[in-house]
């Protein structure tokens, strides 16, 4: 329901200011009506009106009506999306595990995050999509109570990492494969005490880096590229020493 709202949304707002329109100009020639000082007095400085209208309501009656329901129709789209994302139905991707609140938005359908919002009691936060940027972690900043939040796969750089340093109960944090940089992890989230889990690979994350950031509390894990493998030393006689199939 609320999603066929607001693919209307627009010209709701714009019957709003129609009406709003007509009862402004129906209030001017009301004012005029009653005599021209009180018609450029509301033309010319509109907070003259509200003198204007309970000393000649019966004249401003209906004008005031047609600014009331503008104002309330063109209202209306606002509304409905802030209901719209305090009672949306998140289903399978929404539940509660042992009194916390988890929201698993990795893969869905929808490209507006604004419900986010709408849960600022969620505990554990999966949105690895692609379309996550540093703009999104906006919507999250009043989830106080966060504990874990994946952020793989997603477009997130720097400026977001900055942002998730507000977060002090923060425990697991994936980054796979984001532009976070090494500086910028050096700089955020060594102020993160409780901070014991995080997935660096496929970023330029130093492995010295993560080193020195899991010497720094027992316990911290760490999910990191592989190093590249070594080559196998030559036997002597310039030969390898890997095995040859026969006749080689």
């Amino acid at each position: 329901m609320f999603a066929a709202f607001e693919e209307y949304a627009v010209y709701i707002v714009i019957a709003g200011l129609v009406a709003l329109v007509i009862g402004w100009i129906a209030l001017i020639a009301a004012a005029f009506r009653v005599g021209k000082a009180w018609g450029y007095g509301v033309l010319l400085m509109p907070p003259v009106a509200l003198l204007f209208i309970p000393k000649h309501y019966g004249m401003a009656r209906r004008p005031l009506l047609f600014i009331l329901w503008g104002l309330i129709i063109g209202s209306l789209p606002y509304l409905v999306s802030r209901l719209g994302n305090v009672f949306i139905d998140l289903g399978p991707y929404e539940r509660m595990v042992e009194g916390e609140l988890h929201l698993t938005l990795t893969g869905w359908d929808r490209k507006d995050y604004s419900v986010l919002k709408a849960r600022p009691g969620t505990v554990v936060l999966q949105m690895a999509n692609p379309d996550v940027d540093d703009a999104t972690l906006e919507l999250i900043l009043p989830m106080a109570g966060l504990k874990e939040l994946d952020l793989n796969d997603t477009a997130i750089t720097d400026a977001g990492l900055a942002k998730l340093a507000a977060f002090k109960n923060l425990k697991v944090l994936r980054l796979r494969n984001t532009k976070v940089t090494d500086a910028a992890f050096q700089k955020w989230m060594a102020s993160l005490e409780h901070l014991m889990e995080v997935d660096v690979r496929g970023t330029t994350i130093a492995p010295e880096t993560i080193r020195l950031w899991r010497q720094a509390k027992t316990g911290r894990k760490a999910m990191v590229d592989r190093p590249p493998a070594r080559p196998t030393p030559a036997a002597p006689g310039g030969h390898s020493s890997q095995l040859q199939p026969p006749g080689g």
